[in-house]
Parts: C-alpha cells; sequence; structure tokens
C-alpha cells in the first residue's frame, strides 16, 4: 500500500500463545504500543489470529483492528507485516510485502521465513522498529519511496521447499 509520503501502515499479525511465549508475545505488544505512540507517521494495526478471542482487552488505541476484514483487504492496506511465524506471514511476502519475523519463541525458532529469503529476522525486541524501518526501505528522517525487495528467488525458494515435502509424504505412501 504504497502511499508516497502518507502514513505507513504496519501490521502485526497476532497469535494465540501460551507460557513463555505468550509473555513474549506480551513484550511485542508492548514494543508495539510504545512505537505506534512515538512514530506519528507510522500506524499500527492488528490481525487477530482467528483463534483469539473476538475482542482482546490489549487492542486499544493506539492499535487499530477491523476483525471482520478480509486478510486479502487488511494485506493490501499494509506496507510492512511483523509476525512471529504466522502462516499470514508468507501471504504477505507473496504479496510483495515486506515481512519481519520476531525471534524469541518457540514457534519463531521454528519458523524458516528468513530461510526461505521471504523474511528480515529481528533478534531483540528493543530492535523492532529498527527492523521495521529497514522493512518499509526508509530511516527514521526521511520520506523515501519503499526500496524492499523480495530477494533473489524468495518465491522459488518457498515453491522447491514445499514440493521437496511433497515428494517426502508421496514416498512414504
Amino acid at each position: 500500500a504504497d502511499r508516497g509520503n502518507a502514513r505507513k501502515t504496519v501490521l502485526y499479525a497476532s497469535q494465540p500463545s501460551t507460557g513463555d511465549d505468550a509473555d513474549h508475545r506480551l513484550q511485542v505488544i508492548a514494543e508495539l504500543r510504545r512505537i505506534a505512540a512515538k512514530r506519528d507517521d507510522w500506524e499500527v494495526r492488528i490481525r487477530l489470529h482467528p483463534n483469539e478471542a473476538p475482542d482482546p482487552d490489549w487492542i486499544k488505541p493506539p492499535f487499530r483492528c477491523n476483525r471482520n476484514a478480509a486478510l486479502v483487504e487488511v494485506l493490501s492496506d499494509a506496507d510492512a507485516l511483523v509476525t512471529h511465524g504466522s502462516t499470514v506471514g508468507i501471504e504477505a511476502a507473496l504479496s510483495g510485502l515486506p515481512v519481519v519475523l520476531q525471534l524469541g519463541s518457540q514457534i519463531a525458532s521454528q519458523c524458516r521465513f528468513a530461510d526461505y529469503g521471504i523474511a528480515s529476522k529481528n533478534e531483540v525486541i528493543g530492535g523492532l522498529e529498527a527492523a521495521i524501518e529497514r522493512a518499509l526501505g526508509q530511516d527514521h528522517n526521511s520520506a523515501g519511496s519503499r526500496t524492499f525487495g523480495m530477494p533473489a528467488n524468495a518465491i522459488g525458494n518457498v515453491v522447491a521447499e514445499l514440493e521437496a515435502m511433497t515428494v517426502g509424504v508421496a514416498h512414504a505412501a
């Protein structure tokens, strides 16, 4: 959703989680809230997982969430996606949206989006703002156009991985 110098939309793909992953997720949400309050040039929107409660208490301004919007609509309105490893990340990358994979949770440690070339990794929660800036292709003081591009053959990497998994299943049958 490149709108030139307009406010950029950062989409967070939320997922239900438990234990240490739930604590990590809450830390990421707190960091996104801090970033959203600080950055007038960004809007942080939330995409809830279908299995999440319809109105979690943490979704309040400055966050926005349209639970009823179709995923394709939500992605087309976004400029970057932050995820822990949701399949929304795959759909975002295939639509040309830059994806930031926030590491630190069990699901993120098992996610290979960066290995496939469809996401950039962010290791430390405190570095999330800088990771989003890189994904948007801008620095804090400029309103330059997005320069992010998927790495060479990123979609081919995903297709090859899916084919390899399918071949393994076919041989087991």
